[in-house]
């Protein structure tokens, strides 16, 4: 079962494509038993939605990395990656995840809160 848990995403402008919007450490853990994983992702997909489309998707080595030693996904949104952010408003995201033995799963889901900063 995924970890439901809103985020904020702000789009500016008036800045370089490069500059990072979003950052966050995320701590892959067994829902049974809280510890971390013992498995490691063959894919990682971070996936902003608006309804059956997707917005913005970064993978591994495209703003997603994985830490096979603390079992954590790090990740960093690019304001060029939210440059679809026309106006405040509010879309869905995912976390998904292949593990090495060929199951996927959805990590975390949850509602992204939009801000175009004028």
């Amino acid at each position: 079962m995924a970890n439901s848990k809103d985020i904020e995403l702000r789009y500016y402008p008036q800045l370089a494509d490069d500059a990072v919007v979003y950052s966050a450490i995320w701590q892959l853990v067994d829902p049974a038993t809280k510890a971390p994983v013992t498995n490691n992702p063959t894919q990682v997909q971070f996936v902003v939605n608006e309804g059956e489309r997707a917005k913005s998707t970064l993978g591994l080595g495209s703003g997603l990395t994985w830490n096979p030693t603390s079992k954590q996904v790090i990740i960093k949104v690019q304001n060029s990656d939210l440059a679809f952010i026309k106006a405040d408003g509010q879309f869905q995201y995912a976390l998904y995840v292949v593990w090495d033995h060929g199951q996927a799963q959805t990590i975390r889901e949850g509602t992204v809160n939009a801000v175009r900063v004028a």
